[in-house]
């Protein structure tokens, strides 16, 4: 079952897995194949705050300690230890400042399908291509020019949105830099404004 709109349950809850991403700090895009189509997943980060307080290690108590007396009695005495009487003296409570992060909003995402591509399009299917393959620093997509595309992403092995861009009117070929990205596998996605996936054969392509 997919799930739409924004969601706070924990993740195990529902029947899409979504990893717990605890080291992310900025919004985070997936694209993910269940059993009934594709899905755009964008996770937002938890947030929390800094909390610190003081721990109680040991409480006030009293303790009798010897104490050297001040003053002209003392003189009367030659040995220093008849110059101390038993006091009875107060031991001050001693407290550890312990801090950690207390979370304020959980982890949420928002789920948009991306169904495959319709059957009247088996007809006349969209099609792209892409070179080269494997690219290194330029990747040159060539696309269907009887289908207008709405956005294009560009994902990693993972599933993971490295690279989206929102497609202009009548806009059909497009050089993009992929020089950052690690070498590895990647897949590319057009979208069309109905938020369906145009294509999901023949998509792939390695990075050197």
């Amino acid at each position: 079952m997919l799930l739409y709109g924004t969601l706070t349950a924990q993740a195990q809850e529902t029947e899409t897995e979504h990893p717990y991403y605890a080291s992310f700090t900025q919004p985070y895009k997936t694209i993910v194949k269940t059993s009934k189509g594709y899905v755009e997943v964008e996770y937002f980060p938890p947030m929390g705050r800094d909390a610190s307080w003081q721990m109680l290690i040991s409480p006030a108590t009293t303790k009798w300690t010897k104490k050297r007396l001040i003053g002209s009695a003392c003189g009367f005495f030659n040995d220093p230890e008849k110059c101390k009487v038993w006091w009875l003296g107060e031991v001050p409570a001693q407290y550890k400042t312990v801090s950690r992060q207390i979370l304020t909003q959980p982890l949420t995402w928002t789920e948009t399908p991306l169904w495959s591509p319709e059957i009247e399009r088996v007809l006349e299917p969209f099609d792209f291509t892409i070179s080269p393959n494997p690219a290194e620093t330029q990747l040159h997509l060539d696309t269907d020019r009887n289908y207008q595309a709405a956005k294009l992403y560009i994902t990693n092995i993972q599933g993971a949105v490295v690279y989206e861009q929102t497609v202009a009117q009548n806009e059909s070929e497009f050089w993009i830099d992929v020089a950052h990205l690690p070498a590895g596998y990647y897949a590319v996605w057009f979208i069309d404004a109905q938020q369906h996936i145009m294509k999901d054969t023949n998509n792939k392509f390695a990075k050197k």
